[in-house]
């Protein structure tokens, strides 16, 4: 008896110990699932950013819906601009303080595009009346890039931080050209006339029309982008509703070079070749290369590479004579030697 139950206890033991890991087999095991890991991480990474690509290019095809919607109702018109739907402001409160934060109306800032494509054309009626809790809404949801994680901080007389119920929120995922925005001369007000420092001609009598603009399939309406973003890389927003140079709702897109000190191109550091901070526009990637989400003004959206979207075409209304030293180094690429007259350059589509 004594035997036999010795003996049962041996084999037990000996099962024990054949369906146990010694230490060097678990280390291979740990070491084989790391290599996987390893492996599988990248293409994870790669579908998730695929994914985000795709639900961007979803959301700003709706978008851009909205955008076409508004100006076939209002004969050709421009969204976003500061003599079309920003004129509510500039009419109509003129008088209010440049932070006021109770003003009814679609947009909050004079180049708000989101608001009134949101009021009128996207059925969202009673948007709040208190202007600082509607600009939330502006930027969230509908008008949210899924690549767009990043809070912005409002900025008001020369103070970073909270102003009344102007807080951190989410940062403007979309922002719309404004070379297209302005009026060559006799705009409805001065902030709609082009003014700027880019020493660029658009056409005789342009106004913010898409007849105007060239060929709307070949024409950026909104960006990927971020307009505000300090030599730190830190983001914030002008809260003013007088907000001039684009606001925090329009750009001056990726071939402008960035002067410092410039009122409207000190801003434009999320769009310089090669600097990190342009991740904050470029965010959607395609293998080794960077690019943006752009929507053109006859509604369709697509992925375009940094490299692209230097090309100055896209970006100036058609006919628009630019000086070369007014376009920075990866812009004057795309043009070709023989394209130049006198040192400038004419948009030619």
């Amino acid at each position: 008896m004594v035997t036999n139950a010795l003996k049962s206890r041996c084999e037990d033991d000996g099962k024990r110990r054949l369906l146990a890991f010694t230490l060097v087999e678990l280390l291979v095991v740990v070491s084989i699932i790391a290599l996987l890991i390893s492996i599988l991480l990248p293409s994870l990474k790669k579908a998730r950013d695929q994914a985000k690509t795709v639900k961007c290019q979803a959301t700003t095809v709706g978008l851009g819906k909205g955008a076409t919607t508004y100006a076939t109702e209002e004969n050709e018109w421009l969204v976003g601009s500061p003599g079309t739907t920003g004129s509510a402001l500039l009419g109509s409160y003129a008088s209010r303080a440049t932070d006021d934060e109770l003003i009814p109306t679609a947009p909050v800032q004079i180049f708000d595009w989101a608001g009134p494509v949101a009021a009128y054309s996207m059925g969202m009626k009673g948007l709040p009346d208190n202007r600082a809790d509607r600009w939330r809404v502006l930027v969230e949801d509908a008008f949210e890039c899924a690549a767009n994680k990043l809070l912005s901080e409002p900025y008001f007389g020369g103070a970073v931080g909270n102003h009344g119920q102007f807080r951190a929120q989410r940062m403007v995922s979309y922002n719309t050209v404004r070379n297209f925005m302005y009026w060559e001369g006799g705009g409805p007000f001065g902030e709609a006339d082009w003014l700027l420092s880019v020493a660029a001609t658009l056409p005789s009598g342009y106004s913010p029309r898409v007849d105007r603009i060239g060929q709307p399939s070949e024409k950026v309406f909104f960006t990927d982008s971020s307009r505000y973003t300090d030599d730190e890389g830190k983001i914030d927003h002008d809260l003013s509703w007088r907000a001039g140079y684009g606001g925090a709702f329009s750009t001056g897109g990726p071939t402008l070079p960035y002067v410092v000190g410039d009122s409207d191109r000190s801003y434009l550091r999320s769009f310089l070749f090669e600097d990190p901070v342009r991740k904050y526009s470029y965010r959607h990637s395609r293998g080794k290369d960077v690019g943006i989400v752009v929507t053109f003004f006859d509604g369709h959206s697509s992925w375009m590479s940094e490299h692209e979207s230097r090309n100055p075409n896209f970006w100036w209304p058609k006919g628009t004579w630019i000086p070369k030293n007014q376009l920075n180094m990866a812009a004057r690429k795309w043009i070709g030697r023989n394209d130049w007259v006198a040192n400038k350059y004419k948009i030619q589509r």
